[in-house]
């Protein structure tokens, strides 16, 4: 028993070549699925986070279109929204009106000034830039360049006093609660693009789509392994059966043997996976893509390697099992395989 124990968890630089390919595999489906999973539930704690501070009213689902005007039965922010150009590149500036204080006074701006988004980072706080407003060019002075919360960061702030030279009422209204206004739409002040939001049921469908072509490379692997390894092992395996071990009895070494390569290489793969995941994490915040992105590592996760490991393990091993037990005794332990 000890024998086929030692070869069961004997590891010859072919079989260690086998579990760092599978370890590939299941690091890059570990890591991409709990990217994928904190993307999602990254995004769906922002979205909660400010759903329960901010939301805007409007009139049209067009927000260029939509128009609502100053009223005392609306204690909100009221935003007028410019298409323009700065320096040439199409962008959108607003003028905040706030007289209920909805808003911080970050999104403040004096009259000749304009509060810039992240993507104006090679502008210069200070200088002066020519801005077009319904063919008029202006020139305004930069206040700052920063993050816009609430608005894209190709889009720019600036007085609403000058905004209303350019448009009667505003485009929407910002408020902290929600509350309906019979005669408008009221939602969430943030809207997240698809390429962040997926529904768990697509998420799940894509990483099983991954796990199914890691399922078939996980069978070659195991099955290259073991038919190489039946080979040379028919002497072997022509003396136990000759000493009256069952196919059975060597059925179950090579199972076994099959297991062990395929969850060793699971264990590998699925460590090195998160630390994969987390290495990204911590790279985001210096790319600009995303303002909040936390690793979460849901136990289903860890489904999706195991499934491809069983899966792939036991059809790994079929048919070098099938070559094994055709193996006579006499021709075997010559070397022959029939």
């Amino acid at each position: 028993m000890i024998a086929p124990l030692r070869y069961v968890i004997s590891l010859k630089r072919r079989s260690k070549i086998t579990i760092m390919a599978i370890a590939v595999v299941i690091m890059f489906i570990t890591s991409t699925s709990i990217i994928t999973y904190s993307f999602e539930i990254s995004n769906k704690e922002l979205v909660e986070k400010f759903e329960s501070r901010y939301y805007m009213i409007y009139s049209n689902e067009n927000i260029l279109r939509s128009s609502v005007p100053i009223s005392d039965n609306i204690n909100g922010a009221y935003v007028y929204v410019i298409p323009s150009k700065i320096d040439n590149e199409s962008t959108y500036l607003v003028g905040i009106y706030d007289p209920h204080k909805v808003l911080s006074s970050f999104f403040q701006c004096n009259y000749g000034d304009i509060i810039l988004g992240d993507d104006f980072k090679n502008y210069k706080i200070g200088n002066e830039i020519n801005v077009v407003l319904n063919s008029s060019t202006i020139s305004l002075h930069i206040a700052n360049i920063h993050s816009l919360i609430l608005f894209p960061a190709y889009w720019g702030i600036i007085n609403y006093t000058l905004a209303q030279k350019y448009r009667k009422n505003p485009n929407f209204v910002i408020i902290n609660k929600n509350e309906k206004i019979d005669g408008f739409h009221t939602s969430s002040m943030i809207g997240l693009s698809d390429f962040y939001f997926k529904s768990s049921e697509e998420i799940t469908t894509d990483l099983l789509l991954l796990a199914l072509i890691s399922i078939v490379a996980v069978y070659f692997f195991i099955n290259s392994l073991l038919t190489i390894e039946i080979r040379e092992s028919v002497k072997k395996i022509s003396i136990i059966r000759a000493l009256g071990s069952t196919t059975k009895n060597i059925d179950a070494i090579y199972i076994l043997r099959s297991l062990y390569i395929g969850v060793s290489g699971m264990l590998l793969g699925i460590s090195a996976g998160i630390v994969i995941a987390y290495l990204v994490a911590a790279v985001f915040p210096f790319t600009g893509i995303l303002t909040y992105f936390v690793i979460y590592i849901p136990l289903k996760v860890f489904a999706f390697p195991l499934i491809i490991i069983l899966v792939g393990s036991v059809f790994g091993i079929i048919q070098p099992l099938l070559t094994a037990n055709k193996v006579n005794i006499v021709k075997g332990m010559r070397g022959m395989m029939k």
